[in-house]
């Protein structure tokens, strides 16, 4: 008997409430939509796909690493990295400080590969919030340290 593990991509779907508040994940059923510009639960409206990532569900593709999603307790804004020693737990429903982690929103590359894209991350220090996007126009730089569109400071690769 021969078993398949299935390894698939998956969209990154991208949501926002407000001009700060932004959502990431690969399920749809999340938030309930994945019609541009129509609000789904939570009040989240849908904002388009941001790239692909290896679908948490089945096995780690090699040479992949999880992308931690983590929610702030106090403040509702979400986190996402590759380095879970960044908030201090990889465990899920893991809480250290105000940030619990909610599980894997997927797997990617920590280098670049063949037809791939990096995951920028920015911060908007007044509004405490971070950023994603795989479209460096989107916000304007990544330069390091560099402040872009709407206030976001690049920070890194995710």
């Amino acid at each position: 008997m021969i078993m398949l593990c299935l390894v698939r991509l998956v969209p990154l779907y991208r949501y926002g409430r407000g001009i700060y508040d932004h959502f990431y994940t690969a399920s749809s059923d999340e938030i309930g939509t994945i019609t541009f510009g129509v609000i789904g639960h939570y009040g989240y409206r849908y904002q388009g796909v941001v790239g692909q990532v290896y679908d948490s569900a089945g096995p780690q593709p090699p040479f992949t690493l999880p992308l931690y999603r983590y929610q702030n307790t106090s403040n509702g804004q979400r986190f996402y990295t590759t380095n879970w020693q960044e908030i201090g737990t990889n465990i899920v429903d893991g809480v250290v400080g105000n940030w619990k982690n909610e599980g894997n929103a997927g797997y990617l590359y920590p280098m670049r590969q063949p037809n791939t894209y990096p995951l920028y991350r920015y911060y908007h220090e007044d509004q405490c919030v971070y950023f994603y996007t795989t479209s460096s126009t989107e916000i304007g730089t990544i330069t390091p340290g560099a402040i872009g569109k709407a206030g976001y400071r690049y920070e890194s690769i995710a």
